[in-house]
Parts: C-alpha cells; structure tokens; sequence
C-alpha cells in the first residue's frame, strides 16, 4: 500500500518517535555534529565495533529511536517534524544505512580497512520512479570522528561501488586533522558519481604523534530544517515531502550549530503509515 492523497494522510495511523538529548555536543560553529553519543532519549550510542563486514543498523540498535512494525504491506512515511532547540541551529534527521568501524589513526603509514561479505542496506531505499530500482542517489558518503583527530596531517578516503554498479570508485580524500569529538565530514564523490552501492571499505592515512579514530558511514538524508533559540517550529507533509521511512530505519539527528555547541535539541518526529 501506499499513501497518495490527502484524504488518506488525514486518515493514515500516525505514530511520534522522539529524539530529545539531555547531553551536549561540543563542536565549531558552522560544522556537523552527530548527537548519537550524546545522553538523553535514546540512550547514547557508539560506533559499530566492526571492520570487516560493516554492519547495517536498525532501529533496534543502541542510540537509534524505536519504530513500531507497520502493519501489513504498509509504507511509512515522514509526515511532520516538531523540533526545539535553546541554541540557533539546523538540525537534520538521517537514516544510517551502513557503518563500519572505529579504526584508529595511525602514527605512521596508511591503515587499509576492506570489507567484505557486507550485509546489504538495498531494502532501506525507496524505490525510484520506475517502481523497482533501489535509489542510490539518496546514498550519502560521511566520515564520524568517533574519536577527536589530534592536530597532524591524517586525512581518509572511501572505496566503494557507485550507482551504476562500478566496483572500484575511490572518493576524493578528506582532512581529519584537528577535527572534534562526533564531528561529521562529507565524504565527496569520485567524478561522475552521485550515489553509492556498496562500501568496500576505507584508507586512513596517518602521520607522526596522531591520535584520534574514524567509522565509515552511509547515510540517507530524510529531512532538514534550522531552528531559532528558544522557538518550536512545526514542518508538515508539504516541509518534509514524506520522505519514505522504515520500520527499521536507523534515525540519528544532526546538528549544525551557529555557536560551539549543539546544546540539548529535542525533535518530535510523526510518520504515517498507509
């Protein structure tokens, strides 16, 4: 099934999944921050512990918000987001498809991590208008500074499988040097690209005295919006574009604060099924 008119969003069974963090993230202003570590509903989070398959992450997972199984053969989508924050700032709700690591810097050399026999993520996509190809252009490429990166020449890349199915794609290389605690980076596509597969793994490239560690993500982006201090703003169906959710969508927020902190956002997130 699926929702295609106004009447049957109206009429659709809506459920409200909360994000409310109680716990800051120290950050810089301009830059993204996952609140995942943070304290508050839900718990705290961490990176997958896991460098040779990657994992795929649920709902189910520690520090991603619970979602009710929909009924049937129904589809869920993001209907209306509330959101609160006591700092100005923009906020973003992804889905985590697929992660991998944490991998220390290292002091010296290139740290090469492939993957393999990865859990696939396809069934986390909509499909694209012809009602049967999976859309990887919704496939976003980050790197999570899961540990801070200390203050040397250490940067990352990605290898993965493109949108077209090319195997050996290698995104351009990202700094990761001075970078704070649960920083993220947007890891740029290869030329040509704008979607991706499958992550084959990474490169971590390092330099003398570095500290600091990196997990691999990929990421779906389901809605973004900027919050004023102290104001709570409502986005409807007509905000989000009911972007499709699963019931076992991964939602981790964002924040891109105005100041050096994320302070303690709360969002209130309402999918409808149909």
């Amino acid at each position: 099934m699926a929702i295609t008119t106004f009447d049957q969003l109206v009429g659709a069974y809506k459920q409200h999944v909360q994000v409310s963090k109680s716990g800051s993230v120290t950050t810089t202003a301009g830059n993204w921050a996952t609140t995942i570590a943070a304290a508050g509903f839900p718990g705290a989070g961490a990176a997958p512990a896991n460098t040779t398959t990657g994992v795929v992450p649920t709902d189910a997972t520690t520090g991603f918000p619970t979602i009710q199984a929909f009924s049937g053969s129904n589809k869920g989508y993001l209907s209306r987001v509330e959101a609160f924050s006591p700092v100005n700032q923009t906020l973003a709700l992804f889905d985590v498809l697929f992660w991998a690591g944490p991998t220390t810097i290292p002091t010296s050399g290139t740290t090469t991590v492939t993957l393999g026999t990865q859990p696939s993520f396809t069934g986390r996509l909509p499909f694209r208008s012809d009602g049967t190809t999976p859309a990887y252009e919704e496939v976003e490429m980050w790197v999570w500074l899961s540990t801070a990166g200390s203050n040397h020449a250490h940067t990352f890349q990605m290898s993965y499988k493109d949108q077209d199915d090319n195997t050996a794609e290698s995104s351009a290389t990202v700094s990761t040097q001075n970078v704070a605690v649960n920083r993220m980076l947007r890891v740029p596509w290869n030329s040509g690209d704008y979607g991706a597969r499958l992550m084959n793994g990474y490169l971590v490239n390092g330099a003398t005295s570095s500290t600091g560690a990196v997990t691999a993500v990929f990421m779906r982006r389901l809605w973004t919006g900027r919050v004023e201090a102290n104001t709570l703003k409502t986005w409807g169906p007509d905000m989000t574009g009911m972007a499709q959710v699963f019931d076992t969508s991964a939602l981790m927020l964002m924040a891109l604060p105005e100041s050096t902190s994320t302070s303690t956002p709360n969002v209130l997130i309402e999918i409808a099924e149909g």
